[in-house]
């Protein structure tokens, strides 16, 4: 597989992105980090409508397009890599950054979005600065230098990388589904349940509580209806 992504040379330093190939993910970026590292790979895996423009983009760069992997194939695919790339600077969940770490591969990555809680920068992986929503020649240029320099730290030390790559992978294992679940309902579920009493209270008590209003409120309910069938009686 590493063979297949390198395209034909598996002892380069390779870089893998896997998601949509959309003009939100920014994959253009990714042209300024193979000129200033010749001699790294680049494999995309998957696809989207910016497909052709990316490649015309990368055309000349040491980068290979493999389309939609699935299964053992792209378990290969991420397990192969030597660094995770993701230049995306909307992402909201960056859930290919967890496929990575759960495969014991760093990313580096754009600060920006969910991606800031799905890297711990200097940790599992690596932040660069996002160059923004417009962008100047300066701003993109100094984004490229971050992320170029966090690549080539993590290529060009085995043994960095891979301690790195364990601390990704120990990250993602705390986040199975059945470990996400757990912290959902033992954490956040009991937070919003105080958050709910607190505002509950605020205002004079719990649904279905007997608070002193409330249980004002349903005394006098109860006499006036008394008082509305005594008179529908002797009207």
């Amino acid at each position: 597989m590493r063979a297949r992504l390198s395209g034909g040379h598996p002892d380069a330093p390779l870089l893998l992105y896997v998601g949509r190939i959309g003009a939100e993910k920014n994959l253009t970026f990714l042209r300024g980090v193979l000129r200033r590292m010749p001699d790294a790979r680049l494999a995309i895996v998957g696809d989207g409508p910016a497909r052709a423009s990316v490649e015309a983009a990368l055309a000349g760069t040491a980068t290979v397009f493999t389309g939609i992997l699935t299964g053992d194939d792209l378990s290969a695919a991420y397990a192969s890599a030597d660094v995770f790339v993701m230049p995306s600077e909307s992402e909201t969940l960056g859930f290919v950054v967890l496929e990575a770490a759960a495969a014991g591969v760093p990313a580096v990555a754009a600060a920006a979005g969910g991606l800031c809680n799905a890297v711990k920068d200097g940790v599992t992986g690596y932040l660069f600065p996002p160059a923004g929503p417009s962008p100047t020649p300066a701003a993109v240029a100094a984004s490229t230098d971050a992320a170029v320099a966090h690549i080539r730290a993590l290529v060009r030390a085995p043994d960095h990388r891979r301690r790195v790559g364990d601390a990704a992978r120990a990250e993602a294992c705390r986040w199975s589904w059945a470990a996400s679940n757990a912290a959902t309902r033992d954490g956040h579920y009991g937070r919003a349940a105080v958050h709910f009493r607190t505002r509950a209270l605020g205002g004079l008590g719990l649904p279905r509580s007997l608070s002193w209003l409330r249980w004002v409120r349903r005394r006098v309910a109860a006499i006036r209806a008394r008082f509305r069938r005594a008179f529908l009686m002797f009207a």
